[in-house]
């Protein structure tokens, strides 16, 4: 005669016994057919060749060959083949073949990808995606995408993006995009678009632009611009532009525009427009214009415009101040030798290249200084206004992202249901670099436990909201 339906169950103490539910039919006798072992001991569930073996914690669950082994918590669910092997907290999830394996320190960790994180030291760490979220040392950190977050030591960390936020140390850092944020040391980076933000020792820097703000060291630099930042050493740096800002040494240097700022050796400087004050070695100078430079000190307005001398003002295209301070020169109509500071004399500085005048309207009446005083100083409250509007659109870009991070951190956070038949609602908050965002989630398992549903919906500090919505079978 046949059996049908024949299901192997592994008893608590190793032996193994045959169910068999269905009819039987008349005729000769057949082999049994078996379905894969099952494991019971009153509170671990193992389902699969070789799973849940060696669990001495409550309440585990696996399903796959050899998912769940050597698992001394309690509450932890493993889906698929060598998931949640050798884990050693509670309320942990792994779901992929070799996901969530080797975890210890804390507890409710999740991962879900293959061999999605693996070698976890912490707790409240989120990994989704295949080979996301390994050899992670801490809690709270996130990691999105193929390899996303891996080798990460430190606290709220995330990584959103193939290969993002790999080698991380430090606390609070941010990727986004393909490649981002890699090579890490140092908290509070954000580096938002492919390549951007890798090879960074510091804290406090932000790359927004494909390939903007790499091998940096110090803090609280800003790139904006597609390869923007590059191979800057020093605080407080901000380039916004397409290669703008590249291998600067110094600090607090503002450029803006196409090369604008590149090169720059020294502190304070301001380069606005296309290589405006590249190669600069200088510190506190002003270049404005197409291909315009200054020397420490010094201002140069226009394009082409190069004030090479200190203490210098160079107005107008193609115009050059390079004589700069002099002593004991003689001038006409003074009895005694002269000493000057520099060129375009307000206070002290020679005026050069202007013929000297008897009238009025000539270079030497006092109407003319005056004029020209009035234009170099609207010139430059002008600059100072420009690189104002900047800043301020940086900080209010900082702060927006800022809130979109904290959002993202409070979505992440909500709890879901996990019973069958059940519903929870959930809220939860984040706060992220000053600026906070909340969600509320509703979700609900079905009554055979298989299904389940999750919505979301979450808001900002600054006033943007978002929504959410995933089902998710389990088998």
């Amino acid at each position: 005669m046949i059996m049908k339906n024949t299901y192997a169950i592994l008893a608590a103490n190793g032996l193994s016994v045959a169910v068999l539910v269905g009819a039987l039919a008349g005729g000769s006798a057949a082999q049994a057919q078996t379905a894969p072992p099952v494991m019971w001991d009153g509170s671990n569930l193992g389902y699969g060749p070789g799973a849940a073996q060696g669990v001495t914690g409550k309440g585990n669950h696996a399903i796959g060959k050899n998912a769940g082994v050597n698992v001394k918590g309690s509450n932890n669910i493993g889906l698929g083949n060598g998931a949640g092997q050798d884990v050693s907290t509670n309320w942990n999830l792994a779901i992929g073949e070799g996901a969530g394996s080797k975890v210890g320190g804390k507890n409710a960790n999740q991962a879900i990808g293959y061999y999605a994180g693996i070698n976890v030291q912490g707790g409240w760490n989120q990994s989704f995606g295949r080979s996301a979220g390994q050899n992670v040392t801490g809690d709270y950190n996130d990691a999105f995408g193929f390899w996303a977050g891996t080798d990460t030591v430190g606290n709220n960390n995330a990584a959103y993006g193939t290969n993002a936020g790999r080698n991380v140390t430090g606390n609070g850092n941010s990727a986004f995009g393909q490649e981002a944020g890699r090579n890490v040391v140092g908290d509070g980076n954000l580096a938002l678009g492919q390549n951007a933000g890798q090879n960074v020792e510091g804290e406090g820097n932000l790359a927004q632009g494909k390939n903007a703000g790499q091998n940096v060291t110090g803090a609280n630099n800003m790139a904006a611009g597609a390869y923007a930042g590059y191979g800057v050493q020093g605080d407080g740096n901000t380039a916004s532009g397409l290669a703008a800002g590249r291998d600067v040494v110094g600090n607090n240097n503002v450029a803006q525009g196409t090369a604008a700022g590149s090169g720059v050796r020294g502190s304070d400087n301001v380069s606005i427009g296309s290589n405006a004050g590249r190669g600069s070695v200088a510190d506190r100078s002003v270049s404005v214009g197409a291909d315009s430079s200054a020397a420490t000190q010094s201002v140069a307005v226009g394009a082409g415009a190069v004030a090479s001398a200190g203490n210098s003002v160079a107005l107008g295209a193609g115009s050059s101040a390079a004589r700069g301070a002099q002593e004991g020169y003689e001038a006409y109509g003074m009895a005694r030798p002269q000493n000057s500071t520099g060129e375009v004399n307000v206070g002290g500085r020679q005026v050069t290249g202007v013929a000297a005048g008897s009238e009025d309207t000539d270079a030497v009446n006092v109407g003319q200084l005056r004029a020209a005083s009035s234009a170099s100083e609207a010139r430059v409250g002008a600059v100072e206004h420009s690189v104002q509007n900047l800043r301020n659109d940086l900080d209010s870009q900082e702060r927006m992202l800022s809130a979109g991070v904290a959002a993202a951190m409070a979505t992440a956070s909500l709890p879901q249901a996990y019973l069958p038949g059940r519903n929870m609602l959930s809220m939860a908050g984040g706060t992220w670099n000053g600026e906070s965002g909340y969600a509320m989630g509703l979700s609900r398992v079905s009554s055979g436990g298989r299904w389940v549903y999750k919505v979301s919906a979450n808001g900002t500090s600054r006033g943007d909201f978002g929504g959410a919505a995933g089902v998710g079978y389990q088998w």
